[in-house]
């Protein structure tokens, strides 16, 4: 075979090592909490050791379906955190998406860090959702009215700042951090 494909008989082994690990995990006696993460994070094991097979051959379909195995593998964790809804699988999930955000930081891949926000912004949202309605009216108006002024006040301080022909401290701050993740994979 030549050294072209040399790369298929590896990946098609690193699939293959999947069927023992799922006929392993079907006749143990696994708790109902690790379920589905048991089933669906070796896909992401297995994204990473193609990309790793694969280096840079196929580096837009990789980084594609790396992003698409982490969004699906992403929804399935939320979607069981969601269907059993209990604090246990809340702390499953968040310290999963942490581990993703603290690894795309880490080794700088944008799929990793974006997904795990996301997924972490997501799980918070959804375990604070019935402490939101407990707050009395005023606190509501209070909130409102801060974020107002501050948004009326920022953009006149912008309009000030592009008019003498200056640029703003937030526009270079998002300026610098578009350039490091220009960087990332």
């Amino acid at each position: 075979m030549s050294e072209k494909f040399s790369w298929i008989p590896i990946l098609l082994s690193g699939v293959m090592l999947l069927e023992p690990y799922y006929a392993i995990l079907r006749n143990i006696e696994v708790p109902v909490l690790f379920t589905s993460e048991l089933y669906v994070l070796p896909l992401v094991s297995l994204i990473i050791f193609a990309k790793k097979i694969l280096k840079d051959r196929f580096c837009k379909v990789t980084h594609r379906l790396q992003w698409g195995v982490l969004i699906i593998v992403s929804m399935l964790l939320v979607q069981d955190g969601l269907a059993s809804n209990t604090v246990y699988d809340a702390l499953i999930v968040g310290t999963l998406s942490l581990a993703s955000v603290l690894a795309g930081t880490f080794y700088r891949i944008k799929s990793y860090f974006f997904v795990g926000s996301g997924v972490l912004l997501l799980n918070v949202m959804l375990q604070t959702r019935p402490y939101g309605g407990n707050l009395p009216w005023w606190a509501y108006l209070l909130l409102t009215g801060s974020l107002l002024i501050s948004i009326a006040s920022y953009n006149e301080w912008q309009k000030q700042k592009t008019s003498k022909g200056e640029e703003t401290l937030l526009s270079q701050w998002k300026d610098s951090i578009a350039r490091k993740l220009k960087e990332w994979q």
